[in-house]
C-alpha cells in the first residue's frame, strides 16, 4: 500500500484528503506547514505528495523547490491541488517541480487518476 503525504494549512483540507485517500486503500501522513511536510518527507519517504501552495511561512512553491534539491527525494512525484486557477501560477508551480496540477475544489477523480499514473 503506498503511503501518500498531504501538506496543507487547512486542517479540515488535510484531515478529508487523508480520510478519502484512506478508502481508496493508500497509506496517509499529513502536514500543516511546509517545514513539516519536509521533515516527515525525509522520515516517511512516502510515494507522492499532495501539496498545497498558499501557507504561511513557507509556500509550496518553496516545499517544491527544497524537495527537489534533496537527493533523498528529488524524483518524489508532486501534485499540486490549489485554489490558484491563473495560469503564472500554474507555470510557476511546473517550475519548481511540480508533476501535475489540479484546482480547487477537487475533483476527486481526476486526483486519483494522477495518483494512479504518478506512482505505478
Amino acid at each position: 500500500m503506498a503511503k501518500l503525504l498531504v501538506i496543507d494549512d487547512e486542517t479540515a483540507t488535510v484531515e478529508m484528503l487523508s480520510t478519502y485517500l484512506q478508502l481508496k486503500g493508500y497509506e496517509t501522513a499529513g502536514a500543516y506547514t511546509g517545514q513539516d511536510g519536509l521533515v516527515i518527507a525525509r522520515r516517511e519517504q512516502p510515494a507522492l505528495i499532495i501539496l498545497d501552495l498558499m501557507m504561511p511561512f513557507m509556500d509550496g512553491y518553496d516545499v517544491c523547490r527544497q524537495i527537489r534539491s534533496d537527493p533523498s527525494l528529488k524524483d518524489l512525484p508532486i501534485v499540486i491541488v490549489s485554489a490558484r486557477t491563473d495560469q503564472k501560477s500554474i507555470d510557476r508551480a511546473m517550475a519548481a517541480g511540480a508533476n501535475a496540477y489540479l484546482t480547487k475544489p477537487l475533483d476527486f477523480s481526476q486526483l486519483i487518476a494522477h495518483i494512479s499514473q504518478l506512482i505505478s
